[in-house]
């Protein structure tokens, strides 16, 4: 009986052991950093003073993120917005107003498929008068391995608040 016991222990050590040796197929290596270019336009939202003043504007972002886990990224985005001047507005405008750069640290959580991302940025405006803070949330479909479409509300407090949605392309690098 203790014979075929051991023989049994002795079978099974040799089978997990060969087990053990199968071959596991690589895992695809991907690169932890993402640099990103954004280019957007959009109107003007809100029903404040720059509602009135501003119709349209233009922006250009630059990010460069790092993944953290696989569906979530965090980074830092610079970008930089011109607001066009509404032809109707009696105000006059000062030559700063309308543009500024902003500066933000920013996350994106990815789907399982990384097809889409909804993600955000806040940071700070320098430009619309003396500057204030930013936020920026944001929704983004993949059309291909280096592109998406992006999609985005823009908010900048500052002495009077600027809203806009954008939607716009990116591109990977």
């Amino acid at each position: 009986m203790i014979k075929n016991f051991l023989t049994i222990i002795f079978l099974v050590t040799c089978c997990l052991g060969a087990y053990a040796q199968e071959e596991q197929p690589e895992e695809e290596t991907v690169d932890p950093y993402e640099f990103r270019a954004a280019f957007s336009v959009g109107g003007t939202v809100g029903g404040d003073y720059a509602n009135e003043v501003f119709s349209t504007n233009a922006a250009f972002d630059v990010t460069y993120l790092y993944n953290l886990t696989k569906d979530l990224k965090v980074g830092g985005t610079l970008g930089a917005m011109y607001a066009f001047q509404n032809n109707s507005s009696n105000t006059l405008i000062k030559e700063g107003d309308g543009k500024f750069v902003s500066f933000a640290g920013t996350f994106r959580f990815h789907t399982d498929n990384d097809k889409f991302h909804v993600g955000g940025d806040a940071g700070y405006a320098y430009g619309l008068d003396e500057g204030g803070f930013l936020y920026r949330l944001r929704l983004g479909m993949q059309v291909s391995k280096c592109s998406g479409i992006v999609a985005s509300y823009t908010e900048v407090m500052d002495t009077y608040s600027y809203s806009a949605v954008n939607i716009g392309y990116e591109f990977t690098f």
